[in-house]
């Protein structure tokens, strides 16, 4: 699976405003950081991730994630505030 969020990367590009695309693209970094890439798919998840809650900022799927990545990166003050999110 290493590698797999490569291809998805120029289509989120073309379409900024594609929320599924870039949702996928964000699924498949954070599998990559399981798969040998670490910290940088992660990060790289994070901000896509935070690009889909800025254009869906109910986006549950993305809240969840995103809350635990920043968990996954040390970062628990981020990670509340996304979960309080997620619960409110």
């Amino acid at each position: 699976m290493q590698g797999a969020g490569r291809g998805a990367r120029p289509a989120s590009a073309v379409e900024p405003e594609n929320v599924a695309g870039r949702r996928r693209l964000a699924q498949l970094l954070q599998a990559n950081a399981s798969f040998g890439e670490g910290e940088t798919a992660l990060v790289e998840a994070a901000g896509q991730y935070g690009r889909v809650l800025e254009l869906e900022p109910d986006d549950r799927i993305s809240l969840i994630a995103l809350g635990q990545i920043y968990g996954r990166l040390g970062k628990p003050e981020d990670a509340i505030r996304i979960w309080s999110r997620f619960v409110e």
